[in-house]
């Protein structure tokens, strides 16, 4: 039987993935300016598909920042 917590746990992690919006790779780049203004202005969080498996998302910056106590770091250059 579950506790009170985990009830409540599992309740919002429903409420939470039913708020994400999901897009393809084709759909995410065609409508990539309204993504962008959706989390900006809307707070929405995207999730980037790729064959069915989540590959990246896009998300408020206030978003991230909160999550952690530190800004985020830059990701390594890539070799040409």
């Amino acid at each position: 039987m579950y506790n009170t917590y985990n009830l409540y746990k599992k309740c919002l992690l429903y409420i939470i993935e039913s708020m994400v919006r999901r897009l393809t790779i084709s759909e995410a780049r065609k409508d990539f300016a309204d993504t962008l203004h959706r989390a900006f202005y809307g707070r929405e969080v995207t999730v980037v598909t790729r064959r069915g498996k989540d590959i990246a998302a896009v998300v408020p910056m206030d978003h991230l920042v909160s999550e952690s106590s530190t800004p985020p770091k830059k990701a390594p250059q890539r070799a040409k």
